[in-house]
């Protein structure tokens, strides 16, 4: 059907190339007008390759086609540094933002409760299971896209350290840790190079998403997958930003969330100065490879006072 649909709409699309040439000059060389046709047909395969053709598909709209061609190639070419007022300045071609999918929501969605969706999704096995993968590039990816679909189209992924590596940090480096399986906790984070006390850890200022009410909050989680939306579940917090201020639902979409609890005071090693920063500093030395561990009860859990109790 695929053959079909291209020679179909090859042959629409032919006269709206010859009556768009109509009126302008035509080419002289044969050899180049067949140049021209090559190139269309090769962008008009590329294109139906990844249209969503059914069985009864009409053929394309060309004017559209070749429109949005212009608009591609046009925009291919405004990536190159350009100079206004004598300072170059780098234009980056925004991704494509795929069709948004509408979430599956469960009856009732709208009073459902943080322990109800976590009843609902079944996260408690998924929690103790020590055996669970870092998450792949896709799916931290997937969990950003969700996030501007869902929640705020608004917030900006573009920081060129991708999220499998942490984000940005201070002098434009990545954070001074990296992801791989805890021995008797799962996942984990462990210092890339040697940490000295005193020595900031992770900046979650600068990294983490917020959510701007419940409702936003229980639509992302209903838009996920399963193991997806119970990792969600288990990484988001409520937080303060100032004494007497409103809590705010938390996540940071990055390998940061993998940082474990110490099991005791003395394993602890990360901390942030307050409640209400995201800033987590070294409280001693710490050796390279040695997993970085923090103490989650300093941020207090305050489900109902984001309308999700």
């Amino acid at each position: 059907m695929l053959t079909n649909a291209v020679a179909a709409t090859v042959s629409h699309c032919s006269g709206v190339i010859s009556s768009s040439h109509g009126n302008a000059n035509k080419p002289k060389s044969r050899a180049f007008r067949r140049i021209l046709y090559a190139i269309a047909l090769h962008l008009l395969i590329s294109f139906v390759s990844s249209y969503d053709l059914d069985y009864n598909h009409h053929p394309l709209d060309c004017h559209l086609f070749f429109s949005s061609c212009h608009h591609n190639i046009m925009m291919q070419a405004v990536k190159n540094n350009t100079k206004q007022n004598g300072n170059t300045k780098t234009h980056f071609i925004r991704p494509v933002t795929k069709r948004k999918r509408k979430a599956k929501l469960p009856s009732g969605w709208e009073t459902t409760s943080f322990h109800e969706m976590y009843t609902h999704f079944n996260c408690s096995s998924h929690a103790y299971d020590d055996t669970k993968s870092i998450p792949s590039l896709d799916q931290w990816l997937s969990m950003r896209e969700q996030y501007n679909q869902h929640v705020d189209s608004n917030t900006s992924f573009s920081d060129p350290i991708p999220p499998l590596d942490g984000y940005t940090f201070k002098n434009n480096e990545r954070p001074p840790f990296y992801a791989k399986l805890s021995p008797g906790k799962g996942r984990g984070i462990f210092a890339s190079r040697d940490i000295q006390k005193g020595e900031l850890v992770h900046d979650g200022s600068n990294s983490d998403v917020v959510f701007p009410d419940g409702p936003s909050f229980r639509q992302y989680v209903f838009a996920l997958p399963r193991p997806m939306a119970c990792d969600v579940m288990e990484w988001t917090w409520t937080q303060q930003f100032q004494e007497g201020g409103d809590y705010h639902i938390c996540l940071a979409i990055n390998i940061s969330s993998l940082m474990n609890t110490g099991d005791d005071e003395d394993e602890v090693n990360a901390l942030p100065t307050s409640s209400m920063t995201a800033m987590f500093y070294a409280t001693r030395d710490i050796r390279k490879d040695e997993e970085i561990l923090t103490d989650y009860e300093i941020y207090k859990t305050e489900w109902g006072a984001v309308g999700l109790e």
